[in-house]
């Protein structure tokens, strides 16, 4: 996988999606910060697997509407943040 801390199993696929899962992402901030900021030269190189995004792009379009920044802002500055990171990314690898 792209995050050493995250299990993936043999297509590359995330084994835990929960919450609990993503918390292992973030144990450390600088790392975490560091990945988000290097994620588009991972997709360039290839190494994002496409059902990883197809995952993610499920995701944001169940919430529909509700999936924007400024929805996420009411909830956490920190969610709205990735809202919108993960918004981007998936145009980005598109």
């Amino acid at each position: 996988g792209i995050d050493p801390y995250i299990d993936v199993d043999k297509k590359g696929r995330v084994k835990d999606s929960t919450w609990k899962g993503s918390q292992k992402m973030m144990t450390d901030p600088l790392r975490f910060l560091q990945n988000l900021k290097d994620f588009k030269r991972v997709i360039d190189e290839g190494r994002v697997p496409p059902l990883n995004v197809i995952e993610a792009r499920r995701v944001k379009d169940s919430l529909g509407s509700e999936f924007n920044a400024e929805n996420m802002k009411k909830k956490s500055q920190a969610a709205a943040g990735l809202c919108e990171w993960t918004i981007n990314i998936i145009k980005y690898y598109d």
